[in-house]
């Protein structure tokens, strides 16, 4: 996955081709930075980045915008993340309380577990 991402998305050559697309979400991002502070409303540069990041990961990705949908594609990274984070929970608790290292019996969330370890 690494090589094909590495050679065919962030190749010189598609990287300089999808500048238009770039340029034009940071220009959509500055005219409506500019829209609130003349309104003298309150500016979330947090939220404006992260859709102005996910809008180019769509566009050069995919080619096609997310409008609107940036909210429910947050939703859903959150709710992945507490769902793995209760997995890696059971999991920590499980290999606590059994002290087992048996390797026939690891799944591959005990296997990411044992490496983080061994790394550390």
């Amino acid at each position: 996955m690494r090589k094909i991402v590495t050679i065919h998305l962030l190749s010189s050559k598609r990287v300089q081709s999808s500048r238009y697309i770039r340029e034009d979400e940071v220009s959509l991002a500055m005219k409506k930075i500019h829209k609130l502070a003349l309104s003298s409303k309150h500016i979330n540069l947090t939220e404006i980045i992260i859709n102005v990041t996910s809008t180019i990961v769509m566009r050069v990705g995919f080619g096609k915008r997310l409008t609107g949908k940036t909210g429910r594609l947050e939703k859903c990274l959150q709710d992945l993340d507490s769902f793995y984070q209760s997995l890696i929970d059971e999991c920590l608790v499980n290999n606590e309380n059994t002290n087992s290292h048996d390797q026939e019996d690891q799944d591959i969330v005990d296997i990411l577990i044992q490496l983080k370890k061994d790394q550390v």
